[in-house]
């Protein structure tokens, strides 16, 4: 993907340190927003968001063990 994406920006002739300040300031302000969110909705519903998390986490194994046993 970063290859891709690398090769893409030379052909378009982008300014990469443009183009790499915007990606770092945008992940970091969404990375920020999660957290913060997450720590909202953890306080308020914890038993809550612990038990679906740990729901998510068995369906994504079974899952995955299902798609390796089926094929």
């Amino acid at each position: 993907d970063a290859l891709a994406v690398g090769v893409s920006l030379a052909f378009l002739k982008v300014d990469i340190w443009t183009a790499v300040l915007l990606i770092g300031i945008i992940t970091a302000a969404f990375s920020m927003a999660g957290v913060w969110i997450g720590n909202i909705f953890g306080s308020r519903y914890k038993k809550a968001s612990e038990i679906a998390g740990g729901l998510i986490l068995i369906f994504m194994g079974v899952n995955i063990l299902l798609q390796h046993i089926l094929g």
